[in-house]
């Protein structure tokens, strides 16, 4: 466990997944509302698959369209954020899958156009509604956990992706760097991350940039001291102002003056997905 929140009636863990599980998962999510009225929260997007285990009242989830989560939901990775609102005494777990993983762990892409759907219809089986009914039997996040992962065992298959051959500076143009290094063709490697990861080089090479913008962001500023956003264009090679605003708006919905005061909030309520 590496990170606790606390909002009123609300709960939250965040759990690191053991080392043998590394290029499984990111890590584990479990949240409770013992409240008596619904809570609402915002996810970020990160591009990573979820499977998502509701324990209680329907979760409800609202990004383009609303879904309703009653057992257990996976999702497409994540490219823009999510709402989703808690009933009263419900609880969620929620598994982060990492690069190919999701496609390792079901044999298949999530189907085009879907955002989410249930897992056991990526499998044509019930093993998923039956995994929810046994995890909803265990007390407590860690035992659920280990359960899960145990469970996972029997359906993870070995990584070939090529994602793990970037590093953190290849935003710029993935594609080109995974090709070199892998003598494969530039279109290989794009139907390579349509096909098992879930988008393209081109997606998350634009993600990543934006991605090292928000890293950015977080760290502490001197008091007094405001953002020159300008040095954030030349950094992470923007075209100008325009740009970088709307890959803000893309994301995240919201103009760079209104996420760092949105980021404040979230630091004050301590709200997390």
């Amino acid at each position: 466990m590496d990170k606790n929140t606390h909002k009123s009636d609300y709960y939250g863990n965040r759990f690191a997944v053991p080392d043998d599980w590394a290029t499984v998962f990111t890590h584990f999510y479990y949240g409770v509302n013992s409240g008596n009225t619904d809570i609402n929260k915002i996810l970020l997007p990160d591009f990573k698959p979820l499977m998502v285990f509701n324990f209680g009242k329907p979760l409800k989830v609202n990004g383009d369209s609303e879904h309703v989560v009653d057992d257990v939901t996976v999702t497409a990775p994540l490219k823009k954020v999510l709402q989703y609102s808690m009933a009263p005494s419900s609880s969620i777990l929620v598994a982060s899958f990492k690069d190919d993983a999701f496609y390792r762990f079901f044999g298949t892409a999530m189907p085009a156009g879907f955002l989410f759907t249930h897992p056991d219809k990526l499998i044509g089986s019930h093993c998923f509604s039956v995994l929810h009914e046994q995890l909803l039997l265990l007390p407590e996040p860690e035992a659920k956990i280990n359960y899960l992962l145990n469970y996972a065992k029997a359906y993870i298959a070995d990584s070939h992706s090529m994602i793990t051959d970037t590093t953190d500076t290849d935003y710029f143009n993935p594609i080109k760097v995974i090709a070199q290094k892998s003598g494969l063709s530039e279109r290989s490697i794009q139907l390579h991350y349509k096909k098992q990861l879930g988008y393209s080089a081109k997606e998350i090479g634009r993600f990543s940039r934006f991605q090292k913008v928000l890293d950015s962001i977080a760290l502490p500023l001197p008091k007094g001291e405001k953002i020159n956003w300008f040095d954030f264009i030349e950094a992470f090679g923007y075209y100008d102002q325009s740009h970088l605003i709307a890959d803000f708006k893309y994301y995240i919905g919201l103009s760079p003056l209104n996420y760092i005061k949105l980021q404040q909030e979230f630091c004050r309520s301590e709200v997390q997905g």
